[in-house]
């Protein structure tokens, strides 16, 4: 391969263009850093010789008559009937969830858990943060703890939780992995 190829092939890759079957091999080359801080001073050049172009007239009036018509975009709400009913958990007798949300670039998820009296849910290990807000009711550790409405808590990820149970029910408030 010859320096224009080479430049070419930098080039390529640094706009995101270059076709995923030649990426690896492009990485692989010893000589490619220098090509892509060669590359990287022409296209940063490029930038400053470029000359601006005024967006169309229609655009800013597209973009005022989008926020007008909605002006909550990206805002959003789950209202009590649209919770769906609690759900069982499989393992945990005396334990219902529903999921509120679920974040798909991070793979956490809000849970509301509500736990009958009585109810008990076996140690584990976090294998992310896990955060609880108790909304009602009282959530106890097998060592002594107890939290009450309003208490918050959280586990770092690979922590171990001891056996939680509860003597009065509650509903929590649940941040974590799935």
């Amino acid at each position: 391969m010859n320096m224009t190829d080479l430049q070419g092939q930098a080039a390529l890759y640094l706009l995101g263009q270059l076709p995923a079957e030649e990426i690896k091999a492009f990485e692989g080359r010893p000589d490619h850093d220098g090509a892509l801080a060669g590359m990287s001073a022409v296209l940063a050049g490029l930038a400053f010789t470029t000359p601006l172009v005024p967006p169309p007239a229609s655009l800013k009036d597209r973009l005022l008559a989008r926020l007008e018509s909605n002006p909550h975009a990206g805002l959003f709400s789950k209202r009590v009937h649209e919770q769906g009913p609690w759900k069982p958990s499989r393992s945990n007798p005396g334990i219902f969830y529903k999921k509120l949300y679920v974040d798909k670039d991070s793979g956490m998820v809000t849970t509301l858990v509500k736990m009958e009296p009585g109810a008990r849910l076996a140690a584990h290990t976090h294998k992310r943060t896990e955060q609880c807000l108790v909304l009602e009711g009282d959530l106890r550790y097998d060592d002594g703890k107890i939290y009450r409405t309003g208490d918050f808590t959280w586990a770092e990820a690979g922590s171990v939780d001891p056996v939680v149970h509860t003597v009065e029910g509650n509903v929590l408030l649940i941040v974590s992995e799935p």
